[in-house]
């Protein structure tokens, strides 16, 4: 296995930062390129891991292998220091009929989900939750302080490895896409990786801008509501997050067609209206955000390497996704760029958009 690469990453959102973990402990240096804009999707989302999501409630692809990444990540030194951010949680998805109820009780009774789901079969807190019929209450979820956790891991990695932070948007005419170097204020670096994760800005690359990255805008709010039970998420349409006493974060709205990243009037309307559904408290707004998620056609992330350019990378697409798959993903990777596996799982591989 190689040792000691010298690596660029640009982008520092979930993607980037735990490519950067995961690269710095084993043993390579890594220079971020990160302008932390506020709109990048990683410090908008409340950082919420499900493993049961969708319209009909289907367990996630490699549920058990991505939360086994995620606490082996947080409880291995010196990332263990940022564990406090992570949540364990379960979440609460009330049930909408008694069909869906009774659909249920016999699905948590089978093996893929008796051990993470747990039926429920009458009203819960039914004072402070919309629920007469129930919910599933879905056990191993929770939810990571992304935007904190982005900037605690940056100081970290600078404090424990060698790890540079550059604060600047890239500019790609400083990349010589052939030879690995970069132009980095008038000193020229060379790079054995150079490795794009920068979510849906990576259209305007111009070694992946063909990629099949679909942004997704999502609008959060963070509300005041005093009385909801703290101990679990409430999934009603759109999620409640409990932060800290009587604050929540509620979201996200799923945007295909937007032009540009402000919230809108409808986006808190919708959201307005989805806490209503979820709960008869009354309510207060104190804030409203908006970001874009980048998103794949089958929900997956993207890794690989440029057919032309053998020194430049992606890692890209963790879409809604991101605290679930981010650490297994980039150990995935990681595994791959250090010549541990012969090849990556096909259903993350670049190879299978046909680019």
């Amino acid at each position: 296995m190689d040792h000691g690469k010298q690596i660029m990453i640009v982008g520092g959102g979930l993607a980037g930062c735990f490519m950067a973990a995961e690269s710095l402990r084993r043993g390579h240096r890594v220079v971020m390129w990160d302008a932390a804009e506020k709109w990048s999707p990683s410090r908008v989302a409340a950082g919420l891991y499900n493993i049961i999501t969708g319209r009909v409630a289907s367990k996630t692809w490699m549920a058990e292998t991505f939360l086994a990444s995620l606490a082996d990540f947080f409880s291995q030194p010196p990332f263990d220091q940022l564990a406090d951010l992570l949540h364990p949680r379960p979440i609460y998805r009330p049930y909408k009929t008694i069909a869906e109820r009774n659909e249920w009780f016999f699905k948590t009774a089978h093996s893929e989900f008796k051990t993470v789901a747990r039926h429920r079969p009458a009203p819960w807190f039914p004072e402070q939750v919309h629920n007469p019929w129930g919910g599933l209450e879905i056990l191993p979820c929770g939810w990571l302080e992304a935007g904190t956790f982005i900037e605690r891991v940056k100081a970290l990695m600078q404090e424990h490895f060698e790890f540079e932070w550059v604060a600047e948007q890239m500019d790609y005419r400083v990349i010589d896409a052939a030879s690995g170097r970069v132009d980095v204020g008038g000193k020229e670096m060379a790079f054995d990786e150079i490795i794009f994760a920068e979510g849906p800005a990576v259209r305007k690359n111009p070694w992946f801008g063909d990629v099949d990255i679909r942004p997704l805008k999502g609008q959060v709010l963070e509300i005041s509501l005093p009385g909801l039970p703290p101990d679990f998420v409430l999934l009603r349409k759109a999620y409640l997050v409990p932060r800290g006493i009587d604050r929540y974060v509620v979201g996200s709205t799923y945007e295909k067609d937007f032009s540009d990243l402000n919230p809108t009037s409808e986006g808190i309307s919708t959201l307005t209206e989805y806490v209503r559904t979820a709960t008869p408290l009354p309510f207060e707004i104190v804030a409203a955000r908006a970001g874009a998620r980048p998103t794949t056609p089958n929900r997956r992330p993207i890794c690989g390497q440029h057919s032309d350019y053998p020194s430049l990378f992606i890692f890209n697409g963790l879409g809604t996704k991101g605290v679930l798959q981010a650490p297994w993903t980039a150990g995935h990777f990681r595994d791959w760029l250090d010549h541990r596996i012969p090849a990556l799982l096909p259903d993350v591989a670049l190879e299978r958009l046909g680019k």
